[in-house]
């Protein structure tokens, strides 16, 4: 019996196979085809989507596809809808991966009025411009990198590190 998909078969090429049934060997084989994945990332604007990869596939038409997410950096699956293939080697599955969001958050030091939050499309660029904290007593002099204070926050620039606020 023919168990689904394999990269050894060339196109429309018959799967074979002996089983032996109540001391009989039954004699089956099967046409396949292939089918094509198309993995679609999501654009940086979020306008649509752009396409990453395709994998060609083997099936038996009139059988639904197996097409599997993969593993992308910063993208989450939105779904796989598998169809019947069909026996004309037309048959496609689109997976779309959409962008994770992620929270940018500005730690002004527990000193003076909080700093709203951005939040962003993994790899999407976005303009920091942070509204200065304020309080009594105290002048801010600018984001900075690291806790310490002594490295500047700079832009335009890709970073994956929380900012910190100080105050003088």
């Amino acid at each position: 019996i023919y168990s689904g998909e394999s990269g050894d078969y060339a196109h429309s090429t018959p799967a074979t196979d002996y089983v032996k049934s109540r001391d009989r060997f039954v004699h089956m084989s099967a046409e396949i085809e292939e089918y094509t994945v198309i993995h679609q990332l999501q654009k940086t604007d979020a306008t649509g989507y752009e396409e990453k990869e395709r994998e060609v596939i083997y099936g038996i038409p009139g059988t639904r596809t197996k097409a599997k997410q993969k593993n992308y950096d910063g993208f989450s699956c939105e779904g796989i809808t598998n169809v019947d293939i069909a026996a004309d080697g037309t048959t496609e599955v689109p997976i779309k991966y959409r962008r994770n969001l992620y929270d940018i958050t500005f730690d002004n030091n527990g000193i003076g009025s909080a700093t709203e939050k951005i939040t962003a499309l993994y790899g999407a660029g976005v303009t920091i411009d942070p509204q200065a904290p304020s309080a009594a007593g105290y002048e801010f002099s600018g984001w900075f990198e690291n806790e310490l204070c002594t490295k500047p926050f700079d832009t335009p620039k890709t970073i994956e590190m929380p900012l910190g606020g100080k105050t003088l």
